[in-house]
């Protein structure tokens, strides 16, 4: 896989490798606004300006990049063929969103090969937040792309000793400044972590936000005692607390 393509989604596989959407074209706050206000409604151009309170000149050069790339089309007024309405083109939008498993696998990959797991991170989290203005909810996709890191990293860091283990994965978070890991080993496991880079800066909403993180920590116990493990986030920056905290149990 060629690492300049991460950050484009294809529009159509069929097609070569030009036909991708840049990522990085829909990192404008107004392209969002944009897509938000078509995302409930087909809207003239007059609507578009009236309800962002931007200029005319700025609107219309957002609009005309949205349909460059093919996610916005329009439709003449019936009332007036002078005017345009412009909507969601739903083909290139679904297509947009969607990544297919064997796709993911083979991002995955190509992260773990490159052996920068914070810059990796940054990249995935940068796609939760995208993903997340469009209210599309990724939190599975975000725990499997974790715990498959998690098995990954497992290999890396393994040791026959648990103490020895858990010793590895903490240094490696340090080193990678991901936050600071203490683990408490009995019946159970719990993993507390100051500084989260997954949600140390996130706003407060009351629940975890922790996705990967929590896919991680599965993947590298369930890979370590080789049976299936329950994970619960029951403290996190954004709930509110003041560090993160995990409980594995064996199912």
């Amino acid at each position: 896989m060629n690492p300049s393509n991460l950050n484009q989604i294809p529009v159509d596989e069929n097609k070569p490798d030009k036909d991708f959407i840049d990522i990085d074209i829909l990192k404008s706050p107004m392209k969002y606004e944009i897509l938000s206000l078509l995302n409930d409604n087909e809207m003239s151009f007059e609507d578009i300006v009236e309800n962002t309170s931007k200029s005319k000149t700025s609107i219309s050069i957002h609009l005309k990049s949205l349909r460059e790339i093919g996610l916005v089309d329009f439709k003449l007024n019936p009332n007036d063929n002078r005017k345009k309405i412009f909507f969601i083109n739903t083909k290139t939008y679904n297509k947009a969103k969607k990544i297919s498993e064997n796709k993911m696998e083979e991002i995955i990959e190509e992260f773990i090969k490159n052996e920068d797991l914070k810059s990796n991170i940054k990249i995935i989290t940068t796609l939760k937040a995208i993903l997340h203005l469009y209210n599309i909810e990724i939190s599975p996709v975000l725990k499997s792309i974790g715990n498959y890191m998690g098995k990954e990293l497992s290999l890396q860091l393994h040791e026959e000793d648990l103490k020895k283990y858990t010793e590895n994965i903490k240094r490696h978070w340090y080193e990678n400044k991901l936050g600071e890991l203490n683990f408490n080993i009995d019946e159970d496991i719990k993993i507390t972590c100051k500084n989260c880079f997954e949600c140390k800066n996130t706003p407060i909403t009351g629940k975890s936000s922790c996705d990967i993180v929590n896919g991680i920590f599965k993947g590298l116990f369930e890979n370590y005692f080789n049976f299936k493990l329950k994970i619960i986030e029951s403290k996190c920056y954004s709930m509110g607390d003041d560090e993160c905290l995990f409980e594995l149990t064996p199912y």
